[in-house]
């Protein structure tokens, strides 16, 4: 899913990213070649359900000003397998900036679901780089808490992504004032001053 416009925030919505693998709409839903765990079956399994990402301080979204991300997702309605000790429902938050030399992923946080809890939600904050096409992946699921932006190793999981835009601080405008200011009169007089009457009388 993709804002194409400028704003104080960017969101899937409540349907367009709802489930995962084959019971999603476009799925995989991720910019990459992440697919989703071929297992599970629409949400009865872990899914990611919608993720918005907007500016905290309720401006236009711009680089160098704080923004989050809320994603909602949902527990598995069935649970008959064996949870081990070290296996968790969580989620990851990632992003990235289609800008030559940011163009990675950049590792923002994880966060961990609570038990017996079927829909819940994770949030997180980050700074917006530079860039004005940005990303965020939320990678939900459940297995050992090994952090990556594509995580196969679990058992069950969704991968997601939301692009927007950023507005860029203009460049047009100084910052700074300029060392020497102009001013309406010359510093300094002419050196000869022409008069009105002639220095000698003609002859």
């Amino acid at each position: 899913p993709r804002c194409k416009e400028y704003g104080t925030r960017c969101d899937t919505g409540s349907s367009l990213i709802a489930g995962s693998g084959d019971f999603e709409s476009n799925s995989p839903n991720s910019f990459t070649t992440c697919a989703d765990t071929p297992t599970g079956t629409g949400q009865r399994y872990e899914s990611i359900d919608r993720i918005r990402v907007f500016s905290v301080n309720g401006e236009y979204m711009t680089s160098g000003s704080w923004a989050q991300i809320f994603a909602n997702v949902r527990l598995p309605t069935e649970i008959n397998r064996t949870i081990a000790e070290d296996y968790y429902h969580i989620a990851h938050f990632y992003h990235l900036s289609f800008v030559s030399g940011h163009n990675h992923w950049n590792y923002i946080t994880s966060r961990f679901a609570k038990p017996d809890v079927e829909a819940a939600y994770f949030t997180a904050k980050f700074i917006l780089p530079v860039g004005e096409n940005q990303m965020v992946r939320v990678v939900y699921g459940y297995g050992p808490a090994t952090v990556g932006p594509c995580v196969k190793s679990w058992d069950y999981y969704d991968v997601d992504d939301l692009i927007f835009r950023v507005v860029q601080p203009s460049s047009s405008n100084p910052t700074r004032l300029p060392t020497s200011l102009p001013t309406r009169h010359p510093t300094a007089s002419p050196v000869n001053v022409p008069t009105k009457s002639p220095t000698a009388t003609p002859t």
